[in-house]
């Protein structure tokens, strides 16, 4: 298991993403916020998963989070679209009701595949 935690210097809320491996799919656990200050740090974390080639799932457990903006919203599309391209796959997992609304206001529940 790979753990990345970091301050965020704008709230002083901690943003955490815990990687972890089992067969042919990855989880990140994320936890706090995703915003413009987290969002970097969530992409480095996911393309270090799928450039790993670890896995055929990955998963982004976003139960945790307390708040995504559109950069985290990118973050996790841009992932999406990179799996799909190589025949894998991404699974949203657990969003709570604020995180569903920003992705359903989105429209992206029509491209992301989310499981509650």
């Amino acid at each position: 298991m790979r753990e990345l935690t970091t301050d965020t210097p704008a709230s002083n809320e901690t943003f955490s993403a815990v990687v972890s491996v089992a067969g042919h799919e990855a989880t990140v656990a994320v936890s706090g916020e995703i915003d413009l200050a987290t969002a970097p740090i969530l992409r480095d974390v996911v393309l270090g998963v799928i450039e790993s080639g670890e896995c055929r799932t990955l998963v982004v457990d976003i139960g945790a989070v307390r708040f995504i903006d559109s950069t985290g919203l990118g973050v996790i599309v841009g992932a999406n679209r990179r799996l799909a391209d190589s025949g894998r796959r991404l699974l949203v997992a657990h969003p709570t009701s604020a995180t569903r609304r920003v992705i359903e206001v989105s429209g992206l529940d029509r491209v992301l595949d989310i499981r509650s």
